[in-house]
């Protein structure tokens, strides 16, 4: 019965497991054939292949902890409406924003009580990267996924997910059209301003990802066909994926631990980067009477 028996060759910091695989099917088709046949084996004449939806790729877990200080969040502002003074304004209001806001002014120099349309459209942008120093690709191409929750404290309302395909860097656009319209009531000889505030936080966080690879029970086959004629010339049934990837090989395996997977169908893989960028979260709607020093948020 055949084995596999890993090369000790140095361990990258970014593996493709499928070529970890074919090397080591490749080196088994070579102890296969006689000394002569070995001698005039020419790799270039024959290709290596797999049915790679065969291979579960699911993400269990990402950690997270700040590469540095993440600084105070900016806020920027902007609004569309009609019949109305616009002008820079100091910052109101939350502290722990910096910035300015641009701000609406409703004056109301009549006698009667006088009721304005205000209405608000912003598109807004998330943008992230995210680099890798450690992880690992499947046909050239990285497979992990990282969430951020809600619990780091970057003031988003929902989880966001970025699906990662590219090991050496990745960026991630997201747009967002926030749209407001209101009835705005202004007393007699007052004046109402309104400031819209969009809070705009910077994230530079270290994470690492565990990825979970599985196979099915009954393993999963790699074949070596000839370019020539298109025959299968050997085959090899992978059933144990911890005698496939070892840590003296690939660097970012974790076999699984008893009680949290099959050992043999199953495998963690880490990846280790950065991701940084500047995240859309919260937004508030301000408004000031100019009679009164009562501030009201909605």
């Amino acid at each position: 019965m055949s084995c596999f028996r890993l090369p000790k060759v140095p361990r990258k910091d970014i593996v493709d497991l499928k070529e970890v695989m074919y090397e080591n099917v490749w080196e088994l088709f070579r102890k296969s054939l006689s000394t002569s046949q070995r001698l005039f084996l020419n790799r270039d004449k024959y290709e290596l292949y797999v049915p790679e939806k065969s291979f579960v790729f699911t993400n269990i877990s990402t950690e997270f902890k700040p590469h540095e200080r993440i600084g105070q969040s900016i806020r920027i502002g902007g609004l569309e409406s009609g019949g109305e003074t616009h002008r820079d304004a100091p910052d109101v209001g939350d502290k722990t924003s910096s910035g300015v806001s641009l701000e609406t002014v409703f004056d109301n120099d009549t006698d009667e009580k006088q009721t304005y349309k205000f209405r608000f459209e912003k598109t807004r942008k998330t943008t992230v990267t995210v680099s890798c120093q450690e992880s690992f690709t499947f046909g050239g191409k990285a497979n992990f996924s990282i969430g951020l929750p809600k619990n780091i404290n970057l003031g988003i309302e929902s989880d966001m997910h970025f699906q990662v395909t590219e090991s050496d860097g990745e960026t991630f656009e997201e747009a967002t059209l926030m749209e407001a319209t209101s009835d705005i009531l202004v007393s007699p000889h007052s004046r109402c301003t309104v400031s819209v505030l969009l809070d705009e936080k910077p994230i530079h966080q270290e994470f690492t990802a565990v990825t979970r690879m599985s196979l099915p029970g009954n393993g999963v086959s790699v074949f070596i066909r000839r370019k020539s004629d298109g025959v299968n010339v050997f085959g090899y049934k992978i059933k144990n994926l911890r005698v496939v990837f070892s840590p003296d090989v690939v660097k970012c395996c974790r076999p699984i631990k008893d009680g949290e997977g099959d050992p043999d169908l199953e495998m963690d893989f880490l990846s280790k980067g950065v991701i940084h960028g500047v995240i859309a979260c919260n937004h508030k709607i301000l408004l000031r009477s100019g009679d009164s020093s009562k501030l009201l948020v909605k």
